[in-house]
């Protein structure tokens, strides 16, 4: 996907597991689209979201966490922490009670996909 706004269309057409999320992105970046995100999924109930960013400081990983994300990594990304992230991500999905998102308003409903999402 080439910005956030793409990012919102794709999960209105199909459902996702995981989001790998760039957060510096045209038109809407992935601040923006994780806020819109989080305000349309109940919490236990919305894609997990991983922080894909070439800013690594702490402050801009708190950003991160702060617009609603899951997990944060940094370009280059590595593999072994890729695999770490979506080990985590598979974690959550363990405990929650309702896998697949239930949109709150306005979205159509989704059953789960196992799929991830790159923008």
């Amino acid at each position: 996907m080439a910005n956030g706004l793409e990012v919102l269309d794709a999960l209105q057409r199909s459902p996702y597991d995981v989001i790998l999320m760039d957060v510096q992105m045209p038109e809407m970046d992935g601040l923006e689209a994780t806020r819109k995100i989080i305000a349309t999924y109940e919490a236990h109930q919305k894609p997990y979201i991983m922080a894909i960013t070439a800013n690594a400081t702490k402050k801009d990983r708190q950003q991160c966490m702060d617009a609603g994300m899951d997990d944060y990594l940094s370009k280059p990304v590595r593999f072994d922490d890729l695999v770490e992230a979506l080990q985590r991500s598979r974690s959550r999905e363990k405990h929650a009670q309702a896998r697949r998102p239930v949109p709150r308003k306005n979205a159509p409903g989704h059953t789960g996909s196992g799929r991830v999402f790159s923008p």
